[in-house]
């Protein structure tokens, strides 16, 4: 005899979940059947089933989860599956007064995090953004002129990296960059004890470790404490020729004194997956910079990777029904 499947709230259905890929389709298809904003206001009495919401970031129907709760449309839910390791982004406050538990998806995101983080550093060292442009936009006599710039990068094997934030991600990272040969540093609120497995060196200080970096990596997640931890003071201390590079939260980075350190060339380029604001509006003066490279946020953008965080979010909810403890809860 089948088993029932969980009913579950996406505001924006199917399609906010990337499920033109067949595998996450799926993944979605095979354990919970999907419940839209659309489903929900034509049908209300199927919100009496809902007992949890999978919370997409992308999804622009997504503050519908509490809209609707509050509109008692969701009198059963209680839980609400972030399909992503940052809550910044998370109302704590109205969760709290609505009764609603969180989790989240840590651990299954840090390969394909670090990944990126790796690539950023490589194509900002290395200056793939302007060699891009030349090899597929130029001339003949432009790519020529090419070789007669000395046009240079920084190279990535035996520099000296160092990542702000020393978790999962960030661990991942560093097992990357000893391959690279390069000398780790690290700042975090603790000093690992399996950093020698890696062979980085901690620093309680972010100010004494800046100095001595040809590349820094931001990996640390967003809080009080690390809103805008890199400022113009931090920039002002970091060699001219080091490569910041961002895949945590864009506002970790105080914009303005990063577009100030770039102008100014205080440090050489960035790399950055996260921005604030995010998107950048197109006129954005980090999109003037010849020095900068921007991704769209897709650190885990991978079919493999969002496979794993859907499959996390939902054996939470699978844990959930049945009255078992959660895998990655949250506390709020």
């Amino acid at each position: 005899m089948s088993q029932v499947k969980p009913k579950v709230f996406l505001p924006g259905g199917l399609a906010s979940l990337c499920t033109e890929y067949k595998k996450l389709r799926d993944i979605v298809n095979s354990q919970i059947e999907v419940v839209s904003d659309e489903d929900l206001v034509s049908n209300p009495g199927i919100g009496t089933e809902i007992t949890a919401a999978l919370f997409y970031v992308h999804d622009p129907l997504k503050l519908q989860v509490f809209n609707r709760k509050e509109e008692g449309l969701l009198p059963a839910l209680h839980l609400v599956c972030n399909n992503g390791v940052g809550v910044d982004h998370m109302p704590f406050s109205r969760m709290k007064q609505l009764g609603l538990r969180l989790t989240n998806t840590p651990g299954v995101l840090s390969d394909a995090t670090a990944d990126m983080a790796m690539a950023l550093m490589l194509a900002s060292g290395r200056q793939l953004g302007t060699g891009l442009e030349w090899a597929m936009t130029k001339t003949l006599q432009e790519k020529n002129q090419l070789f007669i710039s000395l046009h240079l990068g920084q190279e990535i094997s035996f520099s000296t990296l160092g990542i702000v934030g020393m978790g999962s991600i960030g661990m991942k990272i560093a097992q990357r960059a000893k391959a690279f040969n390069m000398t780790i540093l690290y700042h975090n609120r603790n000093q690992r004890a399996d950093e020698a497995a890696v062979g980085a060196k901690y620093y309680s200080d972010l100010l004494e470790m800046l100095p001595l970096c040809d590349f820094v990596i931001i990996s640390c997640p967003l809080t009080a404490e690390t809103k805008s931890l890199f400022t113009s003071q931090h920039f002002d201390i970091m060699k001219p020729t080091c490569h910041l590079i961002n895949v945590a939260r864009g506002a970790v980075v105080h914009t303005e004194s990063l577009v100030d350190a770039l102008k100014s060339k205080k440090i050489a380029a960035a790399g950055l997956d996260v921005t604030d604001p995010e998107p950048l509006p197109h006129d954005h003066p980090l999109l003037q910079l010849e020095n900068v490279l921007v991704t769209p946020h897709w650190a885990t953008a991978t079919v493999q990777t969002r496979g794993k965080m859907l499959q996390l979010s939902i054996d939470n909810i699978k844990a959930f029904v049945e009255g078992k403890p959660l895998l990655s809860e949250v506390h709020i």
